[in-house]
């Protein structure tokens, strides 16, 4: 379900995030947010490639193993969501407490950076140069 919310411009990208992540939380009507209650987003940072990193607190995890299709319908709004409101995000770096994640949630791989797509979808091909 998509849902439009008006949401003021910041200039670090950081902020902007993590004001996406916030209106994310609040979730939608009848629905669970897709950002588990309790997780905090330790740190933002983009590199030259367009990646955005986005470091979890522990409790994110429990997203990543909850049951049926909850999982992958949070990663893709969450990667979704970032993707089509900042132009200069390509893909999404989920990181735990400063490491990589080890999760695969039904087909996402988040070991790896995430490009937008919608579940079922297969993800599209990854380009390793970094944007011009």
């Amino acid at each position: 379900m998509e849902v439009e919310r008006d949401i003021p411009h910041r200039p670090v990208l950081a902020e902007g995030v993590r004001s996406v992540l916030r209106e994310l939380g609040n979730g939608v009507p009848g629905g669970r947010p897709p950002v588990p209650p309790g997780a905090e987003v330790r740190q933002v940072f983009q590199d030259a490639f367009g990646i955005l990193y986005l470091d979890f607190s522990r409790e994110f995890q429990t997203l990543t193993r909850a049951p049926g299709s909850e999982p992958e319908f949070a990663i893709a709004s969450i990667v979704n969501s970032l993707t089509g409101n900042f132009s200069e995000i390509k893909r999404v770096q989920f990181l735990l407490e400063g490491k990589e994640t080890t999760e695969v949630v039904r087909g996402w791989d988040l070991r790896r950076p995430v490009s937008p797509r919608f579940p079922g979808q297969e993800s599209p091909a990854i380009v390793s140069q970094p944007p011009e």
